[in-house]
Protein backbone atom coordinates (compact mmCIF):
# COMPACT_ATOMS: atom_id res chain seq x y z
CA UNK A 1 0.00 0.00 0.00
CA UNK A 2 2.92 2.51 0.71
CA UNK A 3 4.85 4.32 -1.46
CA UNK A 4 8.69 4.33 -1.93
CA UNK A 5 9.80 5.49 1.33
CA UNK A 6 8.02 2.96 2.80
CA UNK A 7 9.42 0.24 1.39
CA UNK A 8 12.74 1.26 1.41
CA UNK A 9 12.23 1.91 5.08
CA UNK A 10 10.55 -1.75 5.27
CA UNK A 11 14.00 -3.19 3.63
CA UNK A 12 16.66 -1.07 6.12
CA UNK A 13 15.10 -1.83 9.15
CA UNK A 14 15.12 -5.68 8.17
CA UNK A 15 18.90 -5.75 7.48
CA UNK A 16 19.65 -3.14 10.25
CA UNK A 17 17.78 -5.92 12.17
CA UNK A 18 18.83 -8.77 11.79
CA UNK A 19 22.44 -7.39 11.43
CA UNK A 20 22.20 -8.42 7.71
CA UNK A 21 25.70 -8.46 6.10
CA UNK A 22 27.62 -9.04 2.40
CA UNK A 23 24.21 -8.75 0.91
CA UNK A 24 23.06 -8.89 -2.81
CA UNK A 25 19.81 -7.08 -2.90
CA UNK A 26 17.69 -8.91 -5.93
CA UNK A 27 14.64 -6.44 -7.00
CA UNK A 28 12.32 -7.75 -10.05
CA UNK A 29 10.10 -4.66 -12.18
CA UNK A 30 8.80 -2.22 -10.16
CA UNK A 31 10.65 -3.21 -6.70
CA UNK A 32 14.20 -1.58 -8.40
CA UNK A 33 14.07 1.36 -7.31
CA UNK A 34 13.17 0.07 -3.96
CA UNK A 35 16.37 -2.14 -3.67
CA UNK A 36 18.32 0.23 -5.24
CA UNK A 37 17.68 3.18 -2.96
CA UNK A 38 17.61 1.08 0.09
CA UNK A 39 21.26 -0.16 -1.10
CA UNK A 40 22.81 3.59 -0.99
CA UNK A 41 20.69 4.51 2.24
CA UNK A 42 22.16 1.32 4.17
CA UNK A 43 25.17 1.87 6.87
CA UNK A 44 27.40 -1.03 4.99
CA UNK A 45 26.43 -1.00 1.20
CA UNK A 46 25.53 -4.19 -0.43
CA UNK A 47 27.97 -6.48 -2.31
CA UNK A 48 25.36 -5.74 -5.39
CA UNK A 49 22.43 -4.81 -6.84
CA UNK A 50 20.36 -7.08 -9.48
CA UNK A 51 17.20 -5.86 -10.90
CA UNK A 52 15.60 -8.12 -13.24
CA UNK A 53 13.29 -6.09 -15.59
CA UNK A 54 14.25 -3.14 -13.49
CA UNK A 55 11.54 -0.36 -13.70
CA UNK A 56 13.34 2.89 -13.58
CA UNK A 57 11.68 5.96 -14.91
CA UNK A 58 13.06 9.83 -16.17
CA UNK A 59 13.89 11.62 -13.30
CA UNK A 60 11.08 12.71 -11.07
CA UNK A 61 8.80 10.75 -12.74
CA UNK A 62 6.68 7.95 -11.48
CA UNK A 63 7.54 3.72 -12.51
CA UNK A 64 3.86 3.62 -13.59
CA UNK A 65 5.15 6.33 -16.48
CA UNK A 66 7.51 3.69 -18.26
CA UNK A 67 4.84 0.82 -18.99
CA UNK A 68 3.15 0.86 -22.34
CA UNK A 69 -0.12 3.40 -22.52
CA UNK A 70 -2.76 0.34 -22.88
CA UNK A 71 -1.29 -0.83 -19.40
CA UNK A 72 -1.42 2.70 -17.78
CA UNK A 73 -4.61 3.11 -19.32
CA UNK A 74 -5.79 -0.78 -17.47
CA UNK A 75 -4.91 0.29 -14.58
CA UNK A 76 -6.43 3.66 -13.80
CA UNK A 77 -9.95 2.20 -14.92
CA UNK A 78 -9.13 -0.87 -12.67
CA UNK A 79 -7.90 1.67 -9.76
CA UNK A 80 -11.04 3.68 -10.09
CA UNK A 81 -13.41 0.63 -10.11
CA UNK A 82 -11.68 -0.69 -6.93
CA UNK A 83 -12.26 2.30 -5.11
CA UNK A 84 -15.16 2.52 -5.75
CA UNK A 85 -15.94 -1.39 -4.65
CA UNK A 86 -13.19 -0.19 -1.73
CA UNK A 87 -11.19 -3.56 -2.56
CA UNK A 88 -7.68 -3.99 -3.28
CA UNK A 89 -6.57 -3.73 -6.78
CA UNK A 90 -5.56 -7.17 -8.07
CA UNK A 91 -4.20 -8.29 -11.43
CA UNK A 92 -6.50 -9.78 -13.94
CA UNK A 93 -6.48 -13.04 -15.05
CA UNK A 94 -5.98 -11.73 -19.08
CA UNK A 95 -3.12 -9.40 -17.89
CA UNK A 96 -0.82 -11.59 -16.06
CA UNK A 97 -1.67 -14.21 -18.96
CA UNK A 98 -0.71 -12.14 -21.90
CA UNK A 99 2.01 -9.24 -20.13
CA UNK A 100 3.23 -11.56 -17.40
CA UNK A 101 3.32 -15.28 -18.61
CA UNK A 102 3.54 -14.69 -22.57
CA UNK A 103 5.16 -17.94 -23.64
CA UNK A 104 4.52 -19.98 -21.19
CA UNK A 105 2.31 -23.27 -20.54
CA UNK A 106 -1.31 -22.40 -19.68
CA UNK A 107 -0.61 -25.31 -16.68
CA UNK A 108 2.48 -23.40 -15.28
CA UNK A 109 0.48 -20.28 -15.30
CA UNK A 110 -2.78 -21.70 -13.83
CA UNK A 111 -0.38 -23.05 -11.06
CA UNK A 112 1.11 -19.66 -10.47
CA UNK A 113 -2.19 -17.65 -10.44
CA UNK A 114 -2.25 -17.41 -6.66
CA UNK A 115 1.25 -15.56 -6.50
CA UNK A 116 0.01 -12.25 -7.19
CA UNK A 117 -1.33 -10.56 -4.90
CA UNK A 118 -2.74 -7.00 -4.63
CA UNK A 119 -1.46 -4.09 -6.70
CA UNK A 120 1.46 -2.17 -5.28
CA UNK A 121 -0.18 1.07 -6.23
CA UNK A 122 1.67 3.35 -3.63
CA UNK A 123 4.76 2.50 -5.07
CA UNK A 124 3.62 2.67 -8.69
CA UNK A 125 3.09 6.33 -7.99
CA UNK A 126 6.14 7.53 -6.25
CA UNK A 127 8.19 9.89 -7.57
CA UNK A 128 11.50 8.36 -7.80
CA UNK A 129 14.97 10.11 -7.88
CA UNK A 130 17.64 8.96 -9.52
CA UNK A 131 20.34 9.98 -7.53
CA UNK A 132 18.95 8.71 -4.89
CA UNK A 133 19.19 5.12 -6.42
CA UNK A 134 23.28 5.41 -7.08
CA UNK A 135 25.43 4.05 -4.54
CA UNK A 136 28.56 3.19 -4.48
CA UNK A 137 27.67 -1.39 -5.22
CA UNK A 138 28.14 -2.69 -8.63
CA UNK A 139 24.45 -2.98 -10.17
CA UNK A 140 23.06 -5.62 -12.17
CA UNK A 141 20.97 -5.26 -14.84
CA UNK A 142 19.23 -8.12 -16.19
CA UNK A 143 17.15 -7.72 -19.21
CA UNK A 144 14.35 -10.19 -19.97
CA UNK A 145 13.87 -10.46 -23.82
CA UNK A 146 10.29 -12.26 -24.16
CA UNK A 147 9.28 -9.57 -21.54
CA UNK A 148 5.47 -8.27 -23.40
CA UNK A 149 5.12 -6.06 -20.13
CA UNK A 150 8.07 -3.95 -20.63
CA UNK A 151 10.49 -4.80 -23.83
CA UNK A 152 14.10 -5.03 -24.07
CA UNK A 153 14.44 -2.01 -25.43
CA UNK A 154 12.86 -0.28 -22.95
CA UNK A 155 14.60 -2.21 -20.49
CA UNK A 156 18.19 -1.15 -22.00
CA UNK A 157 17.09 2.39 -22.11
CA UNK A 158 15.67 2.24 -18.31
CA UNK A 159 19.29 0.42 -16.93
CA UNK A 160 21.15 3.44 -19.07
CA UNK A 161 19.66 5.47 -16.21
CA UNK A 162 21.49 3.99 -14.03
CA UNK A 163 24.89 4.89 -15.31
CA UNK A 164 27.51 2.13 -15.03
CA UNK A 165 25.77 -1.33 -14.54
CA UNK A 166 26.98 -4.73 -15.70
CA UNK A 167 24.09 -5.71 -18.05
CA UNK A 168 22.98 -9.73 -18.55
CA UNK A 169 20.46 -10.92 -20.82
CA UNK A 170 17.99 -13.96 -20.36
CA UNK A 171 15.82 -15.54 -22.87
CA UNK A 172 12.60 -14.87 -20.52
CA UNK A 173 8.96 -13.64 -20.66
CA UNK A 174 8.39 -10.97 -17.32
CA UNK A 175 7.55 -13.92 -14.56
CA UNK A 176 11.50 -14.52 -14.89
CA UNK A 177 11.62 -16.66 -11.60
CA UNK A 178 9.11 -18.44 -12.73
CA UNK A 179 10.03 -19.82 -15.57
CA UNK A 180 14.57 -19.62 -15.06
CA UNK A 181 14.88 -20.47 -11.45
CA UNK A 182 17.66 -22.63 -12.07
CA UNK A 183 19.71 -19.69 -14.11
CA UNK A 184 18.63 -17.07 -11.09
CA UNK A 185 20.52 -19.30 -8.81
CA UNK A 186 23.36 -19.54 -10.64
CA UNK A 187 23.41 -15.92 -11.23
CA UNK A 188 22.86 -14.85 -8.13
CA UNK A 189 25.67 -17.23 -6.76
CA UNK A 190 28.16 -16.09 -9.11
CA UNK A 191 28.12 -12.86 -7.26
CA UNK A 192 28.09 -14.72 -3.55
Amino acid sequence: RGGLDEWVNAVSEVVHLRGLRDLILVGHGVTAPVVLQAGALLETPPKRVVTFAGVIPKEGRVPLSVFPISVRLGFNILNLMNGVMRKEMRMPKAFVSHFLCNDMHPFDVIQMMGWFSSIPVGLLRSRVSLDTLRGMFPVTYVVLWRDHLLGPELQRTMAARLGEVEMVEFNSCHQVAIEKPKEIAELLLSYA
